[in-house]
């Protein structure tokens, strides 16, 4: 187990950016970008706080997949525009 004085040297290395914008040119669009960097280790999201819509999710620069929708006890494969 690492100590307390590891983990507060790794955690003052790191990144960590959170930004707010809105368009001037359309109303109520609004994202929030987010950002976590350290040595081998970047998280990013991007999303609408307004629809809680998530725009894109990565890990080290990959997109984490995930179902366009998913519901208990329906097979989402039998809707329009679902491949």
């Amino acid at each position: 187990m690492e100590s307390f004085e590891a983990f507060r040297k790794q955690i003052a290395e790191c990144e960590i950016k959170d930004i707010f914008q809105s368009s001037v040119h359309s109303r109520q669009t609004f994202i929030r970008k987010t950002r976590y960097a350290r040595e081998g280790c970047i998280l990013e999201c991007e999303y609408s706080p307004v629809s809680e819509g998530i725009k894109h999710m990565s890990v080290n620069g990959k997109p984490i997949e995930q179902p366009k929708l998913k519901i208990t006890g329906f097979d989402t494969s039998q809707l329009p525009f679902m491949d």
